[in-house]
């Protein structure tokens, strides 16, 4: 009975020399079809280059996408900023307008008050001179001098034309006695 099993072992060894044998042949095959070989290779390196470039193409999608939105965010800080800096100046230029609006009606204010003062102070004075002079000049002198100041209120610019002509016809004649 070790026959059949010696026979049928050897069948077994002989089909998986074979089967080795067979693998092996490929192996060498393979090995020796260098234009086949080459094939293979040059599809690989292709099929790599393709996957480096998907991926390269995705990576600057990707960057490119990054760019846009810092680009966007970078612009919207800008002109928020901006929208805040054009609020404040105009706050602060509306302020100092009020500001300036507010001195000068208290400078205007308090300047029409000395002028009032002055006004009133000069008017004091003129009146007592006025009643001083009045007072040590003669009566018909007195009485001329009110008639020539009620002429100059009623004609202002007549008097006043003439007055300017006097003053250059004495100036003319002061100019031609130097000469």
């Amino acid at each position: 009975m070790n026959e059949p099993n010696d026979a049928e072992a050897l069948r077994r060894d002989r089909d998986r020399a074979r089967q080795e044998l067979g693998e092996t042949v490929a192996d060498l095959t393979d090995k020796l079809d260098v234009p086949a070989r080459a094939k293979d290779k040059v599809h690989e390196t292709a099929e790599a280059a393709k996957d480096r470039v998907t991926d390269a193409k995705y990576q600057t999608l990707a960057a490119a996408d990054q760019a846009r939105d810092k680009a966007e965010k970078v612009q919207a800080t800008t002109q928020a900023k901006a929208e805040q800096v054009q609020a404040t100046t105009k706050a602060k230029a509306e302020q100092v307008q009020a500001t300036t609006k507010a001195k000068a009606e208290q400078v205007q204010a308090t300047t029409q008050a000395k002028a009032e003062q002055v006004q009133a102070v000069a008017k004091e004075k003129t009146r007592q001179v006025a009643a001083k002079a009045e007072s040590s000049v003669p009566e018909p002198v007195t009485e001329r001098g009110r008639q020539a100041v009620e002429v100059v209120r009623r004609n202002p610019v007549p008097v006043a034309a003439a007055a300017v002509s006097a003053a250059a016809v004495f100036w003319w004649l002061a100019r031609r006695g130097r000469s």
